[in-house]
């Protein structure tokens, strides 16, 4: 982004008097959970997919260009070759848990 760039205004947060910061997602401490089941996994990931949405920067959360959800959308077959190799979870993750 270049200086001046609305949509870095619009991601600068003023902390305190004098001290800015550069904040993509919402302001808040967020709490830890585990996820055992796959229904919550699922559903974790499916929150973090529209929060891009949610803070106005994507109309939808597969046009994100940092998100894995047209990864999750097209059954791995939709793979931006900038990004990071996605992964997965193990195939046995919730025999296990």
């Amino acid at each position: 982004m270049m200086p001046g760039s609305p949509l870095l205004e619009r991601l600068t947060v003023r902390e305190r008097p004098g001290k800015t910061s550069f904040r993509i997602w919402q302001e808040g401490p967020g709490y830890d959970r585990n996820l055992f089941t796959e229904k919550v996994v699922m559903a974790a990931i499916d929150y973090l997919h529209e929060n891009p949405v949610r803070r106005g920067l994507s109309k939808q959360a597969t046009n994100w260009k940092w998100s894995s959800a047209r990864w999750y959308v097209s059954d791995a077959t939709l793979v931006d070759p900038d990004l990071p190799t996605i992964h997965g979870l193990p195939w046995d993750f919730f025999q296990c848990h």
